[in-house]
């Protein structure tokens, strides 16, 4: 299974990233790590978090290929699943979506609406 797993940086997104052993085999899984930035950030500070995740996931016993982006995250996130032709795209959500309040913007949401990809979006605590 080819999965291509994304993280933000935030502690909630490094918990959730650190769950995919739950759904998805180390054994059984090509992963691809992404992370997209948009400006002011840089990619020096992108390659940190991408390295965080890879420590995230070191601990779960998969080995992953790191990439770094620019640009609308939830587009570019799409994007690259769909041109790298992966069977499932991880997100995590770590913002609480209830009836009285829904998020204007959620990546996490317009990925699982819009993607070509299955989505699978990981809360940070089950």
């Amino acid at each position: 299974m080819k999965v291509l797993a994304t993280v933000d940086g935030s502690p909630a997104g490094l918990r959730a990233l650190g769950r995919l052993s739950t759904y998805v085999s180390p054994r059984d899984a090509s992963v691809t790590l992404l992370t997209v930035y948009t400006l002011p950030f840089t990619a020096e500070a992108a390659t940190e978090v991408v390295q965080a995740g890879q420590r995230t996931l070191s601990a779960q016993g998969f080995s992953a290929q790191s990439v770094v982006l620019e640009g609308v995250p939830a587009l570019t996130i799409m994007r690259f699943a769909e041109q790298g032709d992966f069977d499932l795209v991880v997100v995590g959500s770590h913002r609480r979506v209830d009836d009285e309040e829904m998020p204007v913007y959620c990546t996490a949401l317009r990925i699982a609406a819009e993607s070509t990809v299955p989505v699978l979006i990981l809360k940070p605590n089950p």
